[in-house]
């Protein structure tokens, strides 16, 4: 699990524990509250019962960490459709890793390294990772220039099939009739911070590769 929290000057702090496929994305909307409007005009709201929340909404409601969603939602009773406002606050991952290799060279006879790579990906405003591990030793240890795939779906040769693992990793590889494989995952709109489950074809989550990078590199001295 990844740890994000909001907090105030004054001490006021909120924490929440998200999925591990989180773990790349620096920011998560959190939902606070709803504003409905009625028929009638009235306004209707329901609010969270955690204090922390409330106080961080009074804090910050003029500020970016606030944001709020408009749209509308079919009323559960009568399924009339209701204009809606939605309240969230904005938590930062508490675990973000930056960049920040010092040293990187691999070829030593006696070394053996592994590189933790994250894969960018990117439809419109919705923001997806994956994590792949690149483990090397020896004088012909693989470069990262080594390890890049030359298609998308090679990187999930390392991943396990199991519903348990790719629920942890936020994805799940799906068959269509034609008996073509599509990906639902878990992205992050980088403008409201919403998560939300997209579908796509492997052609566009070809297509919406946009970076790859090493966030993380240990190498070990072997006798």
């Amino acid at each position: 699990m990844v740890q994000f929290a909001l907090q105030a000057p004054d001490g006021t702090r909120f924490e929440q524990q998200m999925g591990q496929w989180s773990q790349h994305h620096q920011k998560m909307a959190y939902c606070i509250g709803r504003i409905e409007t009625l028929p009638s005009g009235e306004k209707k709201e329901e609010w969270t019962e955690e204090a922390s929340l409330l106080a961080l909404y009074e804090y910050y409601q003029d500020a970016p960490q606030v944001h709020r969603e408009y749209g509308q939602r079919a009323q559960r009773d009568t399924h009339e459709i209701l204009d809606c406002e939605w309240i969230y606050v904005v938590l930062e991952n508490q675990a973000y890793e930056q960049v920040h290799i010092e040293d990187y060279y691999v070829g030593c006879a006696n070394t053996k390294q592994t590189s933790w790579i994250r894969s960018r990906f990117q439809v419109d405003q919705d923001v997806f990772y994956l994590t792949s591990q690149l483990r090397s030793s020896g004088s012909f240890a693989a470069t990262f220039h080594d390890w890049l795939p030359h298609e998308v779906k090679e990187l999930f040769e390392e991943y396990e099939e199991t519903e348990a693992y790719q629920e942890k990793w936020g994805y799940r590889l799906l068959q269509t009739e034609d008996n073509e494989e599509e990906l639902e995952v878990m992205a992050v709109n980088q403008e409201t911070f919403i998560a939300r489950a997209i579908t796509l074809t492997m052609d566009e989550v070809q297509r919406a590769l946009i970076g790859m990078e090493i966030y993380r590199f240990q190498q070990d001295i072997v006798n």
